[in-house]
Formats: structure tokens, C-alpha cells, sequence
């Protein structure tokens, strides 16, 4: 089946080239999985035709010159990322039929306890 691949970006990027990235490109950078950079759609885009499955993959970003992708230029550092995580504390009384709730909690995960 013909699966269509789209990684949005507002330009085209300078001095290196985007690629899929996975167990079927065996890890690799062949150019049947180097992404194109289309104008009209505002990404980089391919087709590519695959057996039916599951698969995981990343887009990367690989430096002309280089042998080594950089997954992180794309999707960002995940020590960089600002997440916000509630906690709801509940209990329950014995012999009651509900939960009570007792406490929340929302933790930021650069800035600490709000």
C-alpha cells in the first residue's frame, strides 16, 4: 500500500537533507527515503509504497558531510521540553462507597511545584 509521508516545516532547509528513518530503512540513509521539500504542501513529503504492518520511524535531519543523523535538530531535546504534570491524591474511607479526593498537585517539569 502507498503511504504518504508529510513533515511539516515552513522552508526548505540549508546545507543538509531530511530522511525517514527506521527498522525498514534498516537504520539507514538511502535516498529512496530522503524526504523532498515541497512548496505548494510547506513540508518535506514522499510516498512510499510498504507491506501492510506496523512500523516505527523518526524524521531526521542529516548534515551534508556527515554520517550521523540528528533526530533532536527536528524534534527538539527532550531534557528541553516543558511538561505539566497533575497529581490527584484520593482515598477512600473504609466501608464508604466513593473516593474523596485529598489533594492535587501540579508539577512543571522545568520550573518545579506550582
Amino acid at each position: 500500500m502507498w503511504v504518504h509521508f508529510l513533515l511539516s516545516y515552513d522552508a526548505p532547509l540549508n546545507e543538509g537533507s531530511v530522511f525517514l528513518q527506521g527498522a525498514f530503512t534498516e537504520w539507514g540513509f538511502d535516498e529512496k527515503y530522503k524526504l523532498n521539500y515541497d512548496y505548494k504542501l510547506k513540508g518535506y513529503a514522499d510516498s512510499l509504497l510498504l507491506k501492510q504492518g506496523y512500523y516505527n520511524y523518526q524524521y531526521v535531519y542529516l548534515k551534508d558531510g556527515e554520517k550521523t543523523a540528528d533526530a533532536s535538530f527536528i524534534e527538539g531535546r527532550h531534557s528541553e521540553a516543558d511538561n505539566d504534570y497533575t497529581v490527584y491524591v484520593y482515598y477512600r474511607e473504609p466501608g464508604e462507597l466513593y473516593d474523596r479526593l485529598i489533594g492535587v498537585q501540579t508539577v512543571n517539569s522545568r520550573k518545579g511545584m506550582r
